[in-house]
């Protein structure tokens, strides 16, 4: 199931043969855009996929740290939950996908979702 959503995805970004490696990841990095990263990571309790969003700032642009840390949060009603970081000079979004909720359609959604959010900050 999540190799045939994963190899889906990866259609829709130009990418057909997508897939995860022998540890249960993928990482592409994109000039000019960043780094997104599929990780599965599985539990007793079942397993989920991670996605990752990962972008380069530079030192004038750390404010968009702060307003994504406003606008990403449990009150602003988005569609699934998504978790804001800064590491070093790296800002990171992550979105966490129980496995039979994910899709192909709610991995785009959720990649597009980011990047608007980004683009609002």
């Amino acid at each position: 199931m999540l190799s045939f959503e994963i190899n889906e995805f990866g259609k829709r970004l130009g990418l057909p043969g997508l897939e995860l490696d022998e540890n249960d990841r993928v990482s592409l990095e994109f000039d000019g855009v960043g780094s997104i990263s599929l990780e599965v990571q599985r539990h007793d309790f079942g397993s989920e996929l991670l996605l990752v969003f990962a972008k380069v700032l530079e030192v004038e642009e750390m404010k968009k740290f702060a307003s994504l840390l406003e606008r990403v949060n449990w009150r602003t009603n988005l569609p699934f939950a998504m978790s804001v970081a800064c590491f070093r000079n790296q800002l990171i979004l992550t979105a966490r996908f129980a496995e039979e909720a994910v899709s192909a359609v709610v991995l785009e959604n959720a990649l597009r979702l980011m990047l608007d959010e980004l683009a609002r900050a």
